[in-house]
């Protein structure tokens, strides 16, 4: 009986269909005005003030003591149309060691992810956190094509800013957003000099497969799947850093083992703990550590 229900359930998540149940965007009512963000390792908050069109007045911290960072409210156009709302913070200071262009992963948005980054802020990294269309603040609708269109609007963007120039940039991607940086770094290889993929699928089709594991073969062949992170590596020869948790229960570890051993060198694999993309959070003095080797190489 089971088999039969995960049959039929197969056929409901096949192709075009199996693909969106990645999209769980997080919508930020328009009248917002400030929000309130937890902050990795303190048991301070970050506050973060808007103003009627959404860019950032101020940024502070609840207890008063300095935010160490900068923050400003970044929109760009794809070539639809959207306008993408995006968040770039960058340490206070001195100069950022490196430019970290971050694609997260299927949920929540720009301001619901921006915690994961902080620590990669705190550690002297300048931190883009690009949002997709249909997410957060963002126009439109978040579909396959266009996702990978917000991707690139975003990287454009980053490059093109007078302050980013000469300052490595480094696509850091979370599951989905993995997928993502991958193909981004392939796609356009001049404008990143690094890749960092964090607990991303191997492919759609692994995925698929992992979830119906009595099914696999058909739950593998009725999934479409036009990119995938492994194939994509194969054809990146620039720094790569694999990083996924062991406990990681929404991603298989295997999946991150597999993108590894595709890529080509130079190229390292990390394997940390805790639960699914919160490796910033809890790992980023190791991630940041290779990131440098692998950038000085």
């Amino acid at each position: 009986m089971r088999v039969v229900l995960g049959f039929l359930l197969l056929f409901g998540l096949s192709s075009c269909a199996f693909n969106k149940l990645y999209y769980a965007p997080e919508k930020i009512d328009k009248r917002i005005r400030s929000v309130r963000l937890p902050m990795p390792g303190s048991k301070d908050t970050l506050l973060v003030y808007l103003n009627e069109t959404h860019n950032i007045d101020r940024v502070q911290t609840a207890s008063g003591a300095d935010a160490g960072m900068t923050i400003k409210a970044v929109k760009a156009t794809t070539p639809k149309g959207h306008q993408l709302y995006n968040w770039l913070a960058t340490p206070t200071g001195g100069q950022p060691k490196a430019t970290i262009v971050f694609y997260h992963g299927n949920a929540g948005s720009v301001v619901a992810q921006f915690p994961l980054v902080i620590p990669l802020v705190q550690k002297g990294y300048r931190v883009m956190v690009a949002d997709y269309s249909g997410y957060g603040l963002s126009d439109g609708k978040p579909t396959r094509r266009h996702i990978r269109a917000d991707a690139a609007t975003v990287l454009a963007a980053t490059r093109q800013m007078p302050e980013v120039a000469g300052n490595p940039i480094i696509l850091y991607g979370q599951s989905m957003g993995g997928q993502i940086a991958a193909g981004m770094a392939v796609q356009h290889p001049a404008d990143a000099d690094m890749l960092v993929i964090e607990g991303a699928p191997s492919s759609h089709k692994d995925v698929a497969g992992s979830m119906f594991p009595l099914l696999r073969l058909p739950a593998r062949l009725l999934v479409r799947e036009r990119f995938s992170t492994y194939r994509s590596v194969r054809h990146y020869t620039k720094p790569l850093l694999v990083v996924h948790s062991r406990e990681d229960e929404v991603i298989p570890h295997w999946m991150g083992k597999k993108t590894y051993l595709n890529g080509n060198e130079p190229k390292k694999m990390l394997y940390i703990t805790h639960k699914h993309l919160y490796g910033p959070v809890y790992h980023a003095n190791e991630i940041l550590q290779k990131t440098d080797t692998l950038l000085s190489q």
